[in-house]
């Protein structure tokens, strides 16, 4: 769904048949999104612009990036997505099996951003969720298991951590 800052639907997308394990998106400039499906540790970069009313969402007309990243663990592939415009990457974590936050190219070339069992030891199990603060330039990731949610520098500092209620915070 495409929803206006006042809660409204502006426009709906149903995905064809052909995207599998579909776990997270995020909005690119000029009507660009981009939908990672987990299993496969993909990302499809799909133009939604001559889409005005919505529709069908075909995988066929994406561009995918195969990132070759994957977990030991099934179902704990690609988590969570973010897009950093001025660097023209984008960060992805790996929710377990180990934990991973990596930086992705358009070219597909992944790397490190920092070893986050490391930098997340004693203070979260998982990697739930992300998203880039382009402002600051760093990263916020949540953790379902430990229900936090980090500010953390892209060298893997944490800055902050504020603690997150409820059953299942992502």
């Amino acid at each position: 769904y495409e929803v206006s800052l006042d809660g409204s639907t502006v426009r709906a997308f149903d995905l064809d048949a052909t995207f599998y394990d579909t776990e997270g998106v995020v909005v690119l400039e000029s009507g660009t999104v981009a939908i990672t499906e987990e299993d496969l540790n993909t990302i499809n970069i799909c133009d939604v612009r001559r889409d005005g009313a919505g529709g069908v969402l075909d995988r066929a007309s994406c561009t995918t990036i195969e990132t070759g990243v994957a977990s030991a663990v099934a179902n704990k592939g690609i988590e969570g997505v973010a897009w950093d415009a001025a660097r023209a990457r984008f960060y992805i974590i790996i929710e377990k099996g180990p934990m991973r936050v990596l930086s992705v190219g358009l070219d597909g070339r992944v790397a490190e951003l920092f070893d986050a069992e490391v930098a997340f030891a004693g203070v979260c199990t998982d990697l739930a969720g992300l998203a880039y603060d382009a402002v600051a330039d760093n990263i916020l990731v949540m953790s379902q298991e430990s229900g936090v949610l980090l500010r953390v520098s892209l060298a893997g500092e944490i800055l902050e951590r504020r603690d997150v209620d409820g059953q299942q915070p992502e």
